[in-house]
C-alpha cells in the first residue's frame, strides 16, 4: 500500500484534475482544480462519493455506478466514461473520465479507483 500512497501523492501533484475513490469508505479526493473546473472553491464540495452523485444526472449516475462496479469486479480493460457534471452556475459540463484500480497486492481486491477528468 505504501507504493500506492506514494503514487497517488505524485499524481495529485502532476495532474490537476485528479480524483481518487477509497472503495471501502467512499471517501473521494477531488483536487482543487477538479472542483474549480465546475466553478467551486475547494471547501465548497465535500470529498465523498455522494458529492459526485449530486453533480451527476440520475440516469448518468446509474450508468456510471454500473460501469465502475463492473470495472472493479472484472479488473480488465480500462475505465473510461463520458458524462455531464453540473457546474456551480447550473449548466452542465461534458467531461471524460479515465481511471484504474490500485490494490494492496495482486491477489487482493481493489482498494482505490484513481483517475482524472478532462473537459
Amino acid at each position: 500500500m505504501q507504493n500506492n500512497t506514494q503514487f497517488i501523492r505524485a499524481m495529485r501533484n502532476a495532474n490537476p484534475e485528479v480524483w481518487d475513490w477509497n472503495i471501502d469508505t467512499d471517501e473521494v479526493y477531488f483536487s482543487p482544480q477538479w472542483k474549480a473546473m465546475l466553478g467551486y472553491q475547494e471547501e465548497e464540495l465535500e470529498n465523498h462519493l455522494s458529492t459526485l452523485e449530486s453533480l451527476t444526472s440520475p440516469e448518468e449516475w446509474a450508468a456510471l455506478v454500473e460501469k465502475a462496479e463492473q470495472y472493479i469486479t472484472n479488473r480488465s480493460g480500462c475505465f473510461e466514461v463520458e458524462l455531464r457534471l453540473r457546474h456551480r452556475q447550473g449548466h452542465f459540463v461534458w467531461v471524460r473520465g479515465s481511471a484504474f484500480t490500485l490494490s494492496n497486492s495482486a491477489h487482493s481486491p481493489p482498494a482505490i479507483l484513481w483517475g482524472f477528468w478532462l473537459i
